[in-house]
């Protein structure tokens, strides 16, 4: 089974995610992370980085993460890459999960554009999206990249305006009439996890 969680930037989709998977009993569950897939920018320049555009699926590598999925849905084994945001690189190292069509395993996919990539969407069994206004995603988007990333107060904000917020509405919030379940964002991540667990 694969479930798909979208929802805006610091919506909770990834707290909603690990909440469910350790709902979940008596089948392996594997959360995968679209973050994990953003396209490696080591050849440019700083100054550069700065005005990438990160909340578009163009900055995704969608081939390889649908090829990934894929291949472990059949039962295979894929590295999984691990992105480092202060650098906006991928890391040398890899993160090789494989899973056994033998254990009847739950894959939770969690991103942005989860439920918006046709080529992702077509592949889940359960589709849910995370509603939670801009104001509070933008309160927690602050807190977690100054405590996180490395980043200023100034930056997030001007970069929310400059792209998360337009980029939300153009490319993630069409996702919305594709789930299955709605939940509220301003819940806590077990309540709406809960939610998922007993659609499944």
């Amino acid at each position: 089974m694969i479930i798909g969680i979208a929802g805006g930037s610091c919506s909770g989709k990834s707290s909603i995610a690990m909440a469910l998977a350790g709902m979940i009993r008596g089948r392996p569950v594997f959360v995968l992370g679209l973050d994990s897939y953003y396209l490696d920018l080591k050849d440019l320049e700083p100054e550069a980085k700065k005005l990438h555009n990160f909340d578009e699926p163009a900055s995704l590598d969608i081939p390889l993460l649908v090829g990934d999925l894929k291949t472990l849905v059949a039962g295979g084994e894929v590295p999984i890459p691990i992105y480092d945001f202060e650098t906006h690189t991928r890391l040398p190292e890899d993160r090789w999960v494989r899973i056994s069509v033998d254990d009847m395993a739950i894959i939770v996919v969690e991103g942005l554009f989860t439920l918006s990539i046709p080529e992702i969407r077509k592949l889940l069994d359960v589709k849910v999206f995370i509603d939670v206004s801009h104001e509070t995603c933008l309160q927690r988007r602050i807190a977690r990249d100054i405590d996180e990333r490395g980043r200023t107060r100034e930056s997030v904000i001007r970069q929310y305006e400059r792209t998360v917020q337009p980029m939300f509405e153009l490319h993630v919030l069409p996702g919305r009439e594709h789930a299955d379940l709605i939940v509220d964002g301003k819940d806590p991540a077990g309540e709406s996890a809960g939610k998922i667990l007993r659609i499944i």
